[in-house]
């Protein structure tokens, strides 16, 4: 009797125990500051595509873990909630069982004590009768079926506890489970936000540089507007380079929408893969590919007329130049877009460089504009014209109609110079003019 209370008490007691790019400074002295724009902006924008490129392909790793987190995430949780929903299921039945193993105790209890008193009864009056003999036989037969009863009982709980504490185990594996998919949630989610915060500002690196190839193009048609008022472009070239100029803002113009309207289809694609687990071609969103009009720009452009020089090389404007951007036709590196170069752009080897005429001639203009800055054109022989643009001072010795000779001084430039040559209205590549 005591071990079978004992077990009793055991089984119910266990029932219960449970970086970073640089700001490209806004010029305030126009071409001065121009050249300097060109130089930071392309040195900028060269490893701004790359740095685009490798934020982007570090934000599609993100999304493919963060898509599989995801998956990995809703099973996890479905078999939590289904093995703790099973496990509470166990719970209740063992209440019941538990309830109704309490009730044949007490019916067992009553029963003993019925017993004892029949036997002792029995015992002090020394007379066994009929009556008293079949009623012990009774008690007897229904003590030994409560105990039955109870024993089946006290074995399923046993079975059930041992089956919940397995159930209890899983669920507890799949809530551990879950805490640790979350961190790994939070962790990538945080990564991408930072990669997207990184690509943003690229993106509005992107925006400045278009406004500085803007810039640079307004200065470009501001010098070409002064050399066919000096009657060294003709009519006809100075119109075919603003058509093709035009060609560019329109295929720029159109770039810089479709990778806004891009980045936006991007955005709510990986929304709907995290939201649905189901993985999104990204190639055949609408704005994966340029337009049309852009790939019929860029298969229509056509190289610049220019003049092949073939003469003899003369001086640099300036002693110990390098040369940081050549003449002719490059790829932009963000838009994809053929611009045409006129000119070349020398760094000089130190502040205040002295800037020399490269062949005899007389200067023809010599003057400041808001757009150009300070520039000087010389006039040689053979209707050769050298353009030296950027000049930080003209000495007051320099002006239209004087005659110079080859090496004197025309001005000074503090960092870099936009030298560019003209022969018979058509620009020559002037490293073919100049020796570096």
């Amino acid at each position: 009797m005591k071990i079978i209370i004992a077990i009793s008490v055991i089984v119910v007691s266990l029932l219960f125990a449970t970086s970073t790019t640089q700001k490209i400074k806004e010029s305030k002295k126009a071409m001065r500051q121009s050249a300097n724009q060109v130089k930071n902006v392309q040195l900028k924008l060269a490893g701004t595509k790359q740095n685009i490129t490798k934020a982007k392909k570090e934000i599609k790793l993100i999304d493919g873990k963060l898509t599989e987190l995801s998956q990995n995430y809703i099973y996890t949780e479905d078999e939590y909630l289904k093995v703790s929903k099973e496990a509470k299921e166990y719970d209740e039945m063992l209440v019941k069982i538990n309830q109704i193993l309490k009730t044949k105790h007490d019916a067992l209890i009553s029963l003993f004590a019925e017993q004892l008193s029949l036997t002792a009864a029995m015992k002090q009056f020394k007379d066994t009768t009929q009556s008293s003999v079949i009623s012990q036989e009774v008690y007897e037969q229904y003590k030994l079926h409560n105990q039955k009863k109870i024993l089946l009982l006290e074995r399923e709980i046993l079975s059930l506890e041992a089956t919940k504490a397995n159930k209890l185990k899983i669920a507890n594996n799949a809530k551990q489970k879950l805490g640790i998919i979350t961190k790994q949630r939070k962790t990538f989610a945080t990564q991408k936000v930072n990669q997207e915060k990184m690509v943003e500002k690229f993106n509005k690196d992107e925006e400045r540089y278009q406004a500085q190839l803007e810039s640079i193009t307004k200065r470009q048609d501001a010098l070409r507007s002064t050399l066919l008022k000096l009657n060294i472009l003709r009519t006809n070239e100075v119109a075919e380079a603003r058509r093709r100029e035009l060609a560019q803002q329109e295929a720029i113009a159109l770039e810089a929408a479709r990778k806004k309207r891009l980045r936006t289809q991007e955005m709510n694609a990986k929304n709907y893969e995290r939201e649905t687990g189901k993985k999104v071609d990204m190639e055949t969103l609408e704005a994966s590919k340029q337009s049309d009009r852009v790939r019929q720009i860029n298969s229509s452009y056509q190289e610049q007329q220019t003049f092949n020089y073939q003469g003899n090389k003369t001086i640099s404007p300036i002693l110990g130049a390098s040369v940081i951007k050549r003449f002719g036709t490059y790829l932009d590196p963000v838009y994809k877009i053929k611009i045409f170069n006129e000119s070349v752009t020398l760094q000089a080897p130190s502040p205040d460089s002295q800037v020399v005429s490269v062949l005899d001639g007389k200067v023809v203009y010599a003057g400041n504009s808001s757009m150009l800055g300070k520039v000087v054109v010389i006039a040689h022989s053979g209707n050769l014209h050298t353009v030296y643009a950027g000049l930080s001072k003209i000495p007051p010795t320099i002006n239209t109609g004087t005659t110079v000779s080859r090496g004197y001084t025309i001005g000074k430039v503090s960092r870099r110079l936009i030298f560019e040559a003209i022969k018979n209205s058509l620009n020559i590549d002037p490293l073919k003019l100049i020796q570096i």
